[in-house]
């Protein structure tokens, strides 16, 4: 499945969704999801783009986005998780930008192939983000304890993970994974889950590290660390 996030008007969004259709096999399904920035009559004019093929599906829930703040990642895994209430066959998630743009066809085999993208293992990330605590919401110390959790890989405690969320992909396992525990993981502080506080921050990068850059990927490379150690370079 391509997960797409869009937010320009109807001519950039048909220049994204053109490409990713002549580039994906035709069983590939995308699903696209329009910033709720965006106007009404945007989202009308995308569904009604006569190039679509019946694989491309609009997402109905619209998120206000911003980047750095993690609700680009909430739009991808919104994405996913649509795919799956349609009962979409697909075992894998690849996130797309609106700017991307495939050259060539053939990224299928590519994310089969591969499973996971890279993460980057960041050891520092942790100790940065717990001193910049007050200055980024989600990206600090209590959401990489909760990521934690009971499964230490090591006694010296959490693996921050890091990748570009452009183009990065996972199997829809680990997008599912995520949602529950993004939904039932609470800030101590203020007693909301991590989703409650992307919706809720305007506070983006901290050091250069935006939420949709690290926080799925340290949940991965934590939780899903048995496969993503397994998985090919």
């Amino acid at each position: 499945l391509i997960s797409s996030m869009v937010h320009e008007d109807i001519v950039g969004v048909a220049a994204t969704l053109k490409n990713l259709v002549d580039f994906t096999h035709p069983r590939t399904p995308i699903v696209v999801h329009l910033s709720a920035n965006r106007d009404d009559g945007t989202f009308d004019a995308m569904r009604a783009l006569a190039f679509l093929p019946p694989r491309v599906y609009a997402n109905p829930r619209r998120i206000p986005t911003k980047h750095a703040t993690g609700s680009i990642l909430l739009g991808h895994v919104s994405n996913a998780l649509h795919g799956a209430s349609l009962n979409l066959t697909f075992t894998h998630v690849l996130c797309s930008a609106s700017n991307a743009r495939f050259f060539v066809p053939g990224v299928e085999r590519f994310v089969v192939r591969g499973g996971f993208s890279k993460v980057a293992e960041t050891p520092w990330l942790e100790g940065n983000c717990d001193a910049g605590a007050k200055k980024s919401i989600l990206v600090n110390k209590w959401y990489f304890d909760a990521v934690l959790g009971a499964d230490a890989r090591t006694v010296k405690g959490c693996r921050g993970g890091f990748s570009q969320h452009e183009g990065m992909f996972f199997p829809r396992y680990a997008f599912e994974r995520f949602d529950a525990f993004a939904r039932g993981t609470v800030d101590p502080e203020t007693n909301a889950t991590v989703f409650e506080r992307i919706l809720a921050q305007n506070t983006g990068a901290y050091s250069g590290q935006a939420a949709e850059e690290v926080l799925l990927q340290t949940f991965v490379a934590n939780r899903l660390a048995a496969e993503l150690d397994a998985a090919r370079p």
